[in-house]
């Protein structure tokens, strides 16, 4: 947990992977989005890159000359499922509406988050236990 949170800790990291989350890949559009300095964009973006998260693509919109967006590798797109955990503990925290709406992409059916069993059966949080592997070695 501390090796993710010194990744993605950084307000600004969270919020630029949001964007790359929900397709924003753009610098322009991320910096115009988060309403944030072009230095800090900058300097977020490269270490996103650097450490795996992010990628630089290059595309063209029709008539205009080719630009670098970044997206989301294999590796960043791991994040989906702890982003969406947090932000559906954010959501119970504001008490707003969530903006996301999860779907399944086959049939069209909403999705929630929950935690599953290896049989397949949902498990309520009350009866989630944890416990520290062997391997772990305190100190």
């Amino acid at each position: 947990m501390a090796r993710a949170s010194d990744l993605i800790g950084d307000r600004w990291i969270m919020l630029i992977l949001r964007e790359a989350l929900y397709g924003v890949g753009c610098f322009a559009d991320m910096q115009a989005d988060l309403e944030i300095s072009r230095s800090i964009l900058t300097e977020r973006l490269a270490r996103l890159v650097d450490e795996g998260l992010l990628e630089k693509v290059t595309y063209q919109d029709p008539g205009t000359r080719p630009r670098q967006a970044y997206v989301l590798t294999s590796f960043g797109r791991k994040l989906i499922v702890p982003f969406l955990a947090i932000a559906d503990w954010g959501q119970a925290i504001t008490g707003e509406p969530s903006p996301l709406e999860m779907y399944d992409t086959a049939t069209g059916s909403p999705l929630r988050l929950a935690l599953v069993n290896e049989a397949g059966d949902e498990v309520e949080a009350a009866n989630l236990g944890i416990r520290v592997g062997d391997h772990y070695k305190r100190g």
